[in-house]
């Protein structure tokens, strides 16, 4: 065949053929299919293919390997099908020097068969057949891959007596088979049942839940990793490239990250760490570990790790209560306050210690916390404190809100230093509006907040009333920044020379109803 062009057999009436138009028309085949090999899925073992190529040990106490049937193509696009298990002797005086590496390899090779000689006449005979083989060879030579395809290798010392099952498949010892650098050759395609992709794909929605609260809300660096893993994986899924062949490895490289957050929140949230659903979590992620080195690959083993991958992010489903934002949930459009909300409620008169909602517009905000200040139990409870002030004062005041309504109330005022203060029973992921009564005689002041340690922004106190003077001075926390049910303000004022005072702290979220 011309090599720069494929030419195609044409018949015709009255085309007399010979044995090199049907050789030329055979050929063309072979040609094309070992191109589509070349270009669209490279050399290498196609995995899942009959028994992979599998390379193991002898469990005779033989110096033998055996390779198991499977599928490969070579650099040329040649395809490798090899039917029956085959035996390698390893011989040590085969190998000049030692220690070497050795390479357990297959070849592609023709072998003509079925020859047949007409009696009759002599000048007709020749072979009707030829047989696609494998040769499965041990080489010191490093493999080129237009040529084999590598199977295994194995570091061969002078001592040897077997070659062995690599204990630990990351890191092979001497005359232990090291699998790591086998060639895949590209596949696409699931030959998975729908049902067990759609299972899966439930697991690792639940999975991204978790890793994504452990990530970005209890600060465990590793979980953003498992993360990225997961939604890595499910676009492998969506790409049709996650079936039998590809499962047991990308589930492993989870597992391996998923560890890591274990080794991580033992080390560093000792809290967290004895938790009986922290134990069942991480007892989920070793088992499934330790039964990927012995157990078969099969569809029930698949079935029996993705169960326990389920295990795994249920487990802390408990633990991570009032944290996991479910997809219905985000998919809902939250009523949110507004500037005018803010301005009504920072008049509105009617707020007691027994309020629970207020409704203002077309909102109902639930009274979900509230501090009491100078009420010893109340500043306990929400670990209440002023710290390096310059000047502090107790204060008792019966004033006015601008509807007239009359309040009376006792408070405490400070200047310099900072005010801190917990804030509880909150939903996450909603916004947050802060309350605090104030004198309004005493105003324009700004002050910078911190939550959880992070600035968050200003609280600001614009204009002053010396008639109507009690305020509830309004700030807002965004729905991103309230990550727990708990959070740790700290107020610290800006405003040089003057004080902020405060008689009680409302604390309002959206109501779900």
């Amino acid at each position: 065949m011309d090599e720069q062009q494929f030419k195609r057999i044409n018949f015709f009436r009255g085309f007399l053929t010979t044995e090199r138009d049907w050789n030329a028309a055979e050929e063309y085949h072979v040609k094309k299919r070992m191109l589509h090999n070349h270009m669209l899925h490279g050399p290498g073992v196609v995995p899942g293919a009959l028994q992979g190529f599998a390379v193991r040990s002898r469990g005779r106490g033989e110096m033998a390997v055996e390779v198991a049937p499977g599928y490969a193509i070579d650099g040329q696009g040649h395809d490798l099908i090899l039917f029956e298990p085959v035996v390698r002797q390893v011989n040590l005086g085969d190998f000049e020097k030692l220690p070497a590496t050795v390479y357990v390899v297959a070849k592609y090779v023709e072998e003509p068969t079925d020859f047949i000689e007409y009696k009759q006449n002599p000048d007709y005979k020749g072979h009707r057949r030829i047989i696609e083989k494998v040769r499965v060879d041990l080489s010191v030579a490093e493999p080129d891959m237009t040529q084999e395809i590598e199977l295994a290798r194995f570091h061969l010392t002078s001592g040897c007596k077997r070659i062995l099952d690599a204990r630990d498949s990351d890191r092979p010892g001497s005359n232990e088979l090291d699998l790591r650098f086998v060639p895949r050759a590209g596949i696409v395609g699931s030959s998975l049942a729908p049902a067990t992709l759609y299972q899966f794909s439930q697991v690792i929605a639940a999975g991204r839940q978790v890793f994504s609260v452990l990530a970005y809300q209890k600060k465990i660096m590793s979980a953003g990793v498992v993360l990225n893993a997961l939604v890595t994986t499910e676009m492998l899924m969506l790409a049709g490239l996650l079936d039998h062949r590809t499962f047991f490895e990308y589930l492993r490289s989870i597992l391996l990250l998923e560890n890591d957050v274990v080794l991580e929140v033992e080390r560093t949230d000792p809290e967290l760490s004895k938790r009986r659903e922290f134990y069942n979590f991480k007892d989920a992620i070793r088992r499934s570990l330790g039964e990927l080195k012995d157990s078969p690959r099969d569809l029930d083993f698949m079935a029996r790790l993705i169960s326990n991958q389920d295990k795994c992010a249920r487990a802390l489903e408990p633990v991570l209560e009032g944290l996991i934002v479910t997809p219905d949930e985000a998919m809902v459009e939250e009523q949110r306050p507004t500037p005018e909300t803010l301005a009504a409620l920072s008049v509105y008169s009617s707020l007691t210690g027994e309020t629970e909602s207020v409704k203002i517009d077309k909102l109902t905000l639930d009274v979900v916390d509230m501090i009491d200040i100078l009420d010893a139990d109340s500043e306990e409870r929400h670990k209440f404190k002023i710290i390096d002030y310059r000047d502090r004062y107790r204060t008792r005041q019966q004033l006015k809100y601008p509807d007239g309504t009359e309040v009376r109330d006792a408070g405490v005022g400070y200047e310099g230093g900072y005010c801190e203060f917990e804030i509880g029973n909150l939903k996450p992921h909603k916004d947050v509006i802060l309350l605090m009564r104030m004198d309004y005689v005493h105003g324009d002041w700004k002050a910078e907040v911190l939550v959880n340690g992070e600035r968050d922004g200003v609280w600001l106190c614009e204009g002053e009333d010396r008639v109507h003077r009690w305020r509830n001075q309004p700030y807002l926390i965004e729905a991103k920044n309230v990550n727990d049910t708990r959070l740790m303000l700290r107020q610290i004022p800006v405003t040089a020379d003057r004080d902020i005072n405060m008689f009680r702290i409302w604390v309002m979220q959206v109501s779900d109803d």
